[in-house]
């Protein structure tokens, strides 16, 4: 089970980082050039509905798989060893993105 949980979360966090760099190389480019921000919305719509779920299963993919490395949430928070230093890293740049996203639909 471990080995496909890693597959299922590196796949979900693929489409999520893919639409992404999609939309930094081909569209947004494309938007700020003719200065017609519309083009960004219509990925938006498109992409939506593959990007969130695919956020989401990487998120809950990837707390399950740190739950299976560090058992006791307690021990996330020792940064003795390399582990919880790499997920506490991990869980800030999880809470960059979500304050982007928010930011991004809000603002």
């Amino acid at each position: 089970m471990y080995p496909l949980l890693i597959f299922v979360h590196i796949i979900a966090a693929t489409i999520w980082v893919g639409g992404h760099l999609i939309l930094a190389i081909r569209f947004l480019p494309k938007a700020l050039k003719k200065d017609n921000f519309s083009i960004i919305e219509y990925f938006k719509k498109a992409y939506e509905p593959i990007g969130l779920p695919a956020l989401l299963i990487s998120v809950i993919s990837g707390l399950t798989l740190a739950f299976i490395r560090v058992p006791v949430f307690s021990d996330w928070f020792t940064f003795q060893v390399h582990f919880p230093k790499h997920l506490m890293l991990k869980l800030l740049l999880l809470l960059a993105t979500l304050i982007l996203a928010i930011h991004a639909r809000f603002f």
